[in-house]
C-alpha cells in the first residue's frame, strides 16, 4: 500500500538523532506541491531509486520544478508536472554534538621510562557535527531509518583510543610527566581525528581528555614509592616510627608514658632505639667497625685505650679491664702493651 505525503518534516525530542528518515521503511508517494519543513539545523536529502536527487536547508518549502529540479525532470509531462513520485526523504541533523565520552575498553600496555611497563586507561569528552550530509549517507548510514549518536559510538571510540595509542607510544616517556601534556596531547590527537573523521563527512569540533590512570594494582606501587621518597633514608624513617611508637600517648588525662618517671625512661629508650634500630640492619661486620671508630670494645664496651696480657692465660685484652673474658683471672696486675 503507498504512501502519499503532503507534509514532510522530522522532528527528535531526544537530541540525539543525526538521521531521520521519511518514511523510516520503504519509499513513499510525494508529489509537487507538498510541502516540507526544514527546522534551522537540518538538510533534508531526497532519495529516489537509490540515488540522491536533491537538498533542501532549513525553511518551509513548497516542493516544484523549482526546488527539485532533478525530480521534476524525472516527472512525465501529461499529469502536467504534478505526477507523484517514489521517494525517501532523510533529515540530517547538523548541529553540534556535545559530550561524546570516549574510553578504553581494557588497559593499554605502556612502556614507561621509569616504572617499566605499566598498563593505563584513558577517558575523555569530544564533539562533532555532520560537515557533508549526503557523504555521511552514503558511507555511514545506507538505509537506515533512524541513526542515533549511540549507534556510532562504539567505532568512532575505537578509532579515537587507537590514535591515542600511537600519541602516547610517540610523546609521552614517563607517566609521572603526563599531567603536563594533557593539552599538547589533545590537541595533536585533535588533528590526526579530524582526517579520520572527515572520510566520512564528520567534522571533529573539540577533543579533549580528561584522564589517564595507570590501573590500581600501579597505582599502588606508586603509592608506596611516593611514601618511601617522602620519608627520606631509612635510618631516618626507622628512627621516627621507633620515636611515634613510644610517644604514643597512653590513657586518657595521661602523658605518654603515663608518669614522670616512665616518661623520661620512654624517651630514653626511644633515643636509645633510635640508635641501636639502624645498627641492626648494619651487619655484624659493620657494627664492630662502628663500635671501633666509636673507641669501645666491640664484646664487653671496655674504653679502647690500647691493649693488655692477662696475668693467668696470657690472652690479650681491652687496657683497663679488671677481669680477662676468657678465664675470668682479676687482672690487677696486667700489663699494657
Amino acid at each position: 500500500m503507498s504512501i502519499f505525503l503532503e507534509v514532510i518534516q522530522a522532528h527528535d525530542p531526544t537530541g540525539s538523532e543525526m538521521i531521520h528518515r521519511v518514511p523510516e521503511d520503504g519509499t513513499a508517494s510525494i508529489k509537487l506541491g507538498a510541502v516540507c519543513i526544514v527546522q534551522e539545523s537540518q538538510v533534508a536529502v531526497f532519495y529516489r531509486d537509490g540515488q540522491v536527487l536533491d537538498a533542501l536547508g532549513p525553511g518551509r518549502h513548497v516542493l516544484s520544478t523549482a526546488n527539485l529540479p532533478l525530480v521534476s525532470s524525472l516527472l512525465s509531462i501529461p499529469y502536467g508536472g504534478t505526477s507523484p513520485f517514489q521517494a525517501a526523504v532523510y533529515f540530517v541533523n547538523q548541529k553540534v554534538f556535545t559530550n561524546l565520552k570516549w574510553g578504553t575498553r581494557q588497559p593499554v600496555a605502556f612502556r614507561d621510562r621509569e616504572l617499566g611497563v605499566v598498563r593505563l586507561r584513558a577517558h575523555g569528552v569530544y564533539a562533532m557535527r555532520i560537515a557533508d550530509p549526503v557523504l555521511f549517507l552514503n558511507t555511514l548510514v545506507g538505509t537506515q531509518g533512524i541513526v542515533a549518536t549511540s549507534d556510532l559510538d562504539s567505532y568512532l571510540r575505537d578509532v579515537v583510543v587507537a590514535r591515542l595509542n600511537d600519541l602516547l607510544g610517540e610523546k609521552l616517556s614517563s607517566l609521572l610527566d603526563l599531567p603536563a601534556l594533557y593539552n599538547e596531547l589533545a590537541t595533536e590527537a585533535r588533528l590526526e581525528l579530524k582526517h579520520d573523521f572527515g572520510r566520512y563527512g564528520i567534522d571533529l569540533i573539540d577533543f579533549f581528555i580528561t584522564s589517564v590512570t595507570p590501573t590500581e594494582e600501579v597505582q599502588k606501587a606508586l603509592d608506596e614509592r611516593a611514601g618511601l621518597n617522602a620519608v627520606g633514608p631509612l635510618q631516618a624513617y626507622l628512627q621516627y616510627q621507633a620515636g611515634k611508637a613510644l610517644g604514643r600517648p597512653g590513657p586518657a588525662g595521661q602523658s605518654p608514658g603515663g608518669n614522670g618517671a616512665a616518661s623520661g625512661l620512654g624517651l630514653g629508650v626511644g633515643a636509645g632505639m633510635g640508635l641501636l634500630l639502624p645498627q641492626a640492619f648494619l651487619g655484624g661486620a659493620a657494627r664492630a667497625q662502628a663500635g671501633q671508630a666509636g673507641g669501645f670494645c666491640p664484646q664487653c664496651g671496655a674504653p679502647l685505650g690500647g691493649t693488655a696480657t692477662c696475668v693467668s692465660c696470657n690472652a690479650e685484652l681491652p687496657a683497663g679491664a679488671k677481669f680477662c673474658p676468657k678465664c675470668g683471672a682479676e687482672q690487677k696486675t696486667a700489663k699494657t702493651s
